[in-house]
């Protein structure tokens, strides 16, 4: 039979082992904190990796300088340019939570997995003509736009 200090020894080394990661994140967080600025330089280091992976990205799914692969369209802005699945099956990428992946997350899944085919580059208006679920081809495609 277990006597009251050796259950309260294990559950203390149990809170001790798995409260080392949150105390090192934590203690990162009051770094930042501490800094006049520190919320600022950590949102534009975020802000630099997001914009490097969506350039890389886009990059390589246009062979060169990211631009709208609908034909006629000359939109070059990188932030009118979207990721599109050719054959309409967005819905098929969830992340591990079960949320779709999109932005982000869906740049970095095409780079894990070696930017697989399927995908292009669309301005944000090439992009949605037909409605959220329906993938109908751009009402312009073909003339300069």
């Amino acid at each position: 039979m277990r006597t009251g200090t050796e259950a309260d020894e294990r559950a203390d080394k149990r809170y001790r082992a798995s409260s080392k990661g949150k105390t090192a994140r934590a203690h990162q967080e009051v770094r930042y904190r501490e800094r006049p600025n520190g919320k600022a330089v950590r949102n534009a280091a975020g802000k630099r990796y997001y914009e490097r992976v969506k350039l890389e990205v886009f990059t390589h799914y246009c062979s060169g300088e990211p631009h709208c692969q609908c034909p006629g369209c000359r939109t070059v802005f990188l932030g009118f340019l979207q990721t599109d699945h050719i054959l309409g099956n967005g819905c098929e990428h969830f992340n591990l939570k079960g949320k779709r992946m999109g932005g982000l997350l869906l740049w970095q899944w095409l780079k894990k997995n070696n930017y697989p085919p399927g995908f292009q580059i669309l301005c944000a208006n090439c992009n949605s003509p037909g409605g959220k679920g329906r993938k109908e081809q751009c009402p312009m495609s073909g003339q300069i736009h």
